[in-house]
Parts: C-alpha cells; sequence; structure tokens
C-alpha cells in the first residue's frame, strides 16, 4: 500500500510540474523541477524509478519544445540545452536510484545483522520479542492461535564442566541447526538465552506438539561431539508449550505459561514436551 502512495504522490508532482511548465510557457525556467519527482522515485524505486522519471521528463521536455518554441531557429537553440538537460535527468536518476537502493540494503544487512546471536546465527532474543509481539497481535486480529516452544538443553551445565565451554558451544550450535531443520518453514526459532531455545508457532495449536516432538526426538538421536575419551555424547532436552490464547491472555502470559511447562518437564523426569494447561 506504500508503495503505490509513493507513486501517486510522485505522479502528482509530476504532473503539477509539468501544468506549470506549459502554462508558463518556460520550459527554460522550470525544468530543473523536474528533479524534485527524480528524487523520491529515486528514493523509493531505485534505479527504475529514477531513471523512469528522467525519460518521463526527458519526453516532457521534448513535447515542449515543439509545443512552445514558434520557430525553428529557437528549437533548435533549445534543443540543445534540453538534450543536455535530458541526458543529465536520465543519468542523475539512474545514479541516485544506485546510491539509494544500496544503502537500503546495507542498512538492512546491518539491522539484520544485530538481530541474530553470533554463537549459533539464529535470531536474538531482540528479534524474538518483536516477532512475538507481531503475532500475537496478528492472531488477536484474525481470531487464529499462535503457539509458543521453550526449549531447553539438560545437563548443560554438567556438559560444560565436563567437556569445556567450547564443546558446549559446538553443541549449541549444532543443535541450533537440528531445530531449524525439524521445524516448518513458517516458524521462527530464537535462541532465548543460555542454553535455552524459543521457537514462534503462527496459526498453530494442536500440530505445536507435534512439531515440539520432532525437535525432541531428533535431539535425542544425535549423537554430539564430547573429547577423545568419550567422542560422542547423546543429550536430550525439554520443551514447554503454551498456546494463545487458550493459555494466556498476552504474549508476556504466553511466555510465562511456556516457561511453566518446560519447568514441568524438566522436573518430572526431561527429555519430554509438555503443554501449559490453564486451570
Amino acid at each position: 500500500m506504500e508503495r503505490y502512495k509513493n507513486l501517486i504522490i510522485i505522479s502528482l508532482i509530476f504532473a503539477v510540474i509539468t501544468l506549470v511548465i506549459v502554462f508558463s510557457r518556460g520550459p527554460n525556467l522550470f525544468w530543473p523541477l523536474y528533479f524534485v519527482p527524480l528524487f523520491l522515485a529515486s528514493l523509493f524505486y531505485g534505479e527504475v524509478g529514477g531513471g523512469g522519471i528522467g525519460v518521463l521528463a526527458s519526453l516532457s521536455l521534448l513535447a515542449s519544445l515543439y509545443l512552445l518554441s514558434a520557430t525553428g531557429e529557437t528549437r533548435g537553440a533549445a534543443s540543445i540545452e534540453f538534450s543536455v538537460a535530458s541526458g543529465t535527468m536520465i543519468a542523475t536518476g539512474i545514479l541516485f536510484g544506485w546510491m539509494f537502493r544500496t544503502q537500503k540494503k546495507r542498512v538492512a544487512e546491518l539491522s539484520d545483522g544485530t538481530m541474530l546471536d553470533r554463537l549459533t546465527g539464529l535470531h536474538n532474543y531482540g528479534y524474538f520479542a518483536e516477532r512475538l509481539e507481531e503475532e500475537r497481535k496478528r492472531a488477536d486480529r484474525f481470531g487464529s492461535r499462535l503457539a509458543l516452544m521453550m526449549v531447553d538443553v539438560d545437563g548443560f551445565k554438567g556438559f560444560n564442566d565436563r567437556f569445556g565451554h567450547a564443546s558446549g558451544n559446538l553443541l549449541l550450535k549444532r543443535l541450533a541447526g537440528i531445530m531449524e531443520e525439524h521445524v516448518r518453514d513458517v516458524d521462527i526459532v530464537s535462541r532465548y538465552g543460555g542454553e535455552e531455545f524459543a521457537v514462534i508457532l503462527p496459526n498453530t495449536e494442536d500440530e505445536a506438539t507435534t512439531v515440539a516432538e520432532r525437535v525432541r526426538a531428533a535431539v535425542e538421536t544425535t549423537g554430539f561431539e564430547g573429547d577423545k575419551d568419550e567422542p560422542v555424547v547423546k543429550m536430550t532436552v525439554s520443551v514447554g508449550v503454551a498456546v494463545f490464547p487458550n493459555a494466556c491472555d498476552n504474549e508476556l502470559e504466553l511466555i510465562d505459561c511456556a516457561d511453566k511447562a518446560l519447568n514441568e518437564a524438566k522436573e518430572t523426569g526431561r527429555n519430554k514436551v509438555i503443554v501449559y494447561d490453564r486451570p
């Protein structure tokens, strides 16, 4: 919607400038005004937008030249100036468009980088919190369900104490890959903190348990790297699941309910999935 709004604004500005040129009969005086829509088009639509407005402005100037110049001699003198102006606008539009597009790409890359966990490559807590709020509002608006999985590595401290933090980091990276592989494409996997992960499952209720069990089983059957005395180590995870609005009324309560289910899973034997049930 925003793209169409910007296009309408640029078109209106272009039309007004063209009318000013026609009714004032002064293309030589007013043609630089075309740089205004050209700049906006470059900003919003890159090289295509900037170059497109440059071409349209050139055609408008060409039409003005033949409509408003009375004699061939006048047209000949003006045509040189307009040719230079046309080439300048097209080149400027393409250059500005490239500059704006490149800058937007760099900003997006930097923004994405600040939303990633450096160790695992997953989204970090900041991104998780933003997306959970967005998905909760969407579920509220459309009357759909939103599930949240909280996943914690069983016995991670003991693993770190025995094999070292470097091996612990490798385990977390491996676990991140397993989770991304076994959730759905629409699900959002994040590192919540430490050895705890969170998965947002939009428009989901019963299937959340299936996804959680798939992740739990995949971890249970995976061999993780230990040391030379025990090169392959088996690990497990406990998973807590909660569903909005079944279990809670907002995203903060959803996290709390999923955490309670996770704690229950760990306290009742670990390596299991518990779904929170509102009392």
